[in-house]
């Protein structure tokens, strides 16, 4: 059976985000919808399963597929596609429309936003540029060592 997820257009022209459902058995089951890759350990759920996950979160998996010349910074990655387990649902409480997918690792797949040392509420305006399809209108501040340490700190998501 072909699945297709609805809409073509990505914020992220270099990666897709597919997310499926996770079944009883652990074996990977059906489509819900997309998301963005926004670094390499967190992806912004696409409109409409941001909604129904702000609500009720699930046990998730992601594929991550690339054009292999995306993955240049990856030398030891030899295929275009990455299947990786969601650890958590992230909710963004000042906007929860911003569901994010914290990944159980991170992909080696190129990311949409470099991110960020700003405070809180410029990433909340940021993941709203991405979701509203208007990343470029996303902040960028300095080149932190760690993005994804910072972006854990700076939301109050340490694990």
């Amino acid at each position: 059976m072909t699945q297709s997820v609805e809409g073509d257009s990505r914020p992220n022209p270099e990666a897709l985000v597919v997310v499926y459902a996770v079944g009883e058995t652990g074996a990977t089951a059906d489509l819900l919808g997309r998301a963005t890759l926004i670094n390499r350990q967190f992806a912004l759920v696409s409109e409409p399963l941001n909604r129904v996950l702000a609500e009720h979160p699930r046990r998730m998996r992601v594929g991550v597929f690339a054009a292999r010349h995306a993955y240049q910074k990856a030398p030891k990655v030899t295929t275009c596609g990455e299947i990786i387990d969601v650890a958590f649902t992230r909710v963004v409480e000042e906007d929860r429309e911003l569901v994010l997918l914290d990944l159980a690792v991170e992909s080696a797949a190129p990311v949409l936003l470099p991110f960020l040392v700003p405070p809180r509420e410029d990433i909340v305006a940021a993941l709203r540029g991405v979701l509203d399809g208007n990343p470029l209108s996303a902040p960028h501040i300095g080149d932190p060592a760690d993005p994804v340490a910072v972006f854990r700190k700076v939301m109050g998501w340490d694990r």
